[in-house]
């Protein structure tokens, strides 16, 4: 497998996850300091409100409050969140094109009669895996943990991507995500039916880089 799974790979695959690492890192990090910074305006607008109040309407009182705590929510929630869920069709994505990459590499190394494209599969990693196993003897099932969380990345990622990021207590992933969920991220309902999910801690997306990290190092073993 050195032939075409080598120590230059492994390095490419490290550097970019650092990549998206510091990626992380620095939006998040923005995105907090533009908390900050609102938070310090609605605190000065409070002390000037309670300083000043008879220089105020009480609707306009309310406006200002209302339109930075507005402002924070926005950032906190809306933007946050689609930060994070981009940030999951990201890194799935390129798991799945550095997988290919190998398959291809591999196809054409050993000069096989068949590629990951002549294959079925309910999806792209479906197909590496039995591509995989059918012209390398390679399982990368074996480490069940760590394969278990890549199959749970991608059923995550096609919830944000197909669903607007909620599932049905109905669905046929719902108990993968609901275990998968637990100490990540939140499962809000919405109704009888309906759960939005919620990607409320970034070190989740640091989790999800480290097992893609491990994923690779297996496939090179």
């Amino acid at each position: 497998m050195g032939l075409i799974y080598n120590e230059a790979n492994l390095w490419h695959i490290e550097f970019s996850l650092l990549s998206f690492k510091k990626y992380i890192n620095l939006v998040e990090d923005k995105f907090q300091n533009e908390v900050t910074s609102i938070r310090e305006r609605f605190n000065e607008i409070q002390k000037e409100i309670d300083e000043n109040k008879k220089n105020y309407e009480p609707a306009y009182q309310i406006y200002l409050t209302d339109s930075a705590i507005e402002e924070m929510i926005e950032i906190e929630v809306e933007f946050l969140q689609r930060f994070r869920n981009s940030v999951i069709v990201q890194i799935f994505s390129f798991l799945e094109t550095e997988l290919k990459v190998f398959c291809n590499s591999h196809a054409k190394v050993f000069k096989k009669e068949f590629n990951i494209d002549d294959l079925k599969g309910n999806n792209e990693l479906d197909k590496a895996k039995k591509y995989l196993k059918k012209a390398a003897n390679i399982d990368i099932t074996t480490n069940q943990e760590n394969w278990k969380f890549i199959d749970n990345i991608r059923k995550l990622r096609n919830k944000i991507v197909h669903q607007n990021s909620t599932i049905t207590s109905n669905d046929n992933d719902y108990n993968a995500i609901f275990e998968f969920s637990k100490n990540k991220f939140i499962l809000k309902k919405m109704g009888l039916k309906n759960v939005e999910i919620i990607l409320n801690d970034k070190k989740f997306l640091e989790n999800c880089l480290e097992q893609i990290n491990i994923f690779f190092k297996h496939l090179s073993q």
